[in-house]
């Protein structure tokens, strides 16, 4: 995780700066002030289109950073790819958006990474009483949508099926997540 927030930000991607490695497993980073995107899309729900924008826009920044080859591979690409980049990765700071949680990161495609992210934004558990999580899940489809158009559509979707096996690889899914990633997979979700 170190090896790659120093390789982005050296790049010059918005990813928090390692300040220190004082023991194996643990990171002394910068302070990152500022909320995450899922909790300003919570707070302002009007600014969906522009954080869907801004989340695709991340993945193309990040995907024309070239990996070295020694990093895990993922699928086919060579470019950094984070593979966890959701709106409750990025934090809204006042000198805009910062990248952080790079401990799933390797080396792929941008295409694929972004299909990741769109599966996670189409299946990731919501939590509430019934009403909340159909209002959840509508808006969650919304700004998935706008996402998907903004991240290139078509060559992102035709790494749905690759992005879904990726994604069930994860040990900490909930079985409702692991059902409607195969649901998605199948083109069975609403």
């Amino acid at each position: 995780e170190v090896d790659v927030m120093r390789h982005v930000v050296a790049a010059g991607f918005p990813c928090p700066a390692v300040l220190a490695v004082p023991s194996d497993g643990s990171i002394v980073m910068d302070r990152l002030d500022g909320p995450s995107m899922l909790d300003d899309l919570t707070a302002r729900p009007w600014r969906l289109h522009k954080h869907a924008k801004t989340l695709a826009r991340l993945h193309h920044e990040l995907g024309s950073i070239s990996a070295p080859k020694s990093w895990r591979s993922v699928g086919d690409g060579s470019s950094v790819v984070h593979l966890d980049l959701h709106p409750d990765n990025v934090k809204m700071t006042s000198d805009g958006p910062v990248v952080f949680d790079w401990a799933n990161a390797g080396r792929g495609s941008v295409e694929l990474d972004a299909a990741l992210t769109y599966v996670i934004l189409r299946t990731g558990h919501v939590n509430g009483n019934t009403i909340a999580k159909v209002a959840v899940a509508a808006f969650r489809s919304r700004f998935a949508a706008a996402f998907l158009k903004a991240a290139g559509g078509p060559a992102v979707l035709a790494h749905l099926t690759e992005a879904a096996e990726l994604r069930l690889l994860d040990p900490n899914l909930l079985v409702t997540e692991r059902d409607a990633v195969f649901a998605l997979a199948r083109g069975e979700l609403d």
